[in-house]
């Protein structure tokens, strides 16, 4: 299933994107794209919400990762929306992203 992202802008609550279907290498490109334009908002606040994500792979969660360091030094604000996909929580757990970005959600 091909990714699909939504930007929305909620005065009270910053920026919220909205990812759905697989995030994979397939995707990797418009998923780091999307990051990148997120990154570029004046907003002091951002979720990001993973929960209708259907697959994921390594290169999406490094992708995360490095979002997470960036705005971690413009001490900004991120929050995260956990997928509840088993699968992809499971592959969360096995890599320790959850563990590692765990403080965002």
């Amino acid at each position: 299933m091909k990714a699909e992202f939504k930007l929305t802008n909620h005065q009270a609550k910053g920026v919220m994107l909205s990812v759905t279907g697989d995030l994979t290498v397939s995707s990797a490109k418009a998923w780091k794209e999307m990051l990148v334009e997120l990154g570029a908002t004046p907003q002091q606040a951002v979720t990001i919400s993973l929960k209708e994500v259907a697959a994921m792979d390594v290169t999406a969660l490094q992708l995360l990762y490095a979002f997470h360091q960036q705005w971690l030094k413009e001490q900004k604000k991120l929050s995260l929306e956990w997928p509840v996909q088993e699968a992809v929580d499971e592959l969360m757990m096995k890599c320790g992203f959850k563990q590692v970005l765990r403080c965002l959600g």
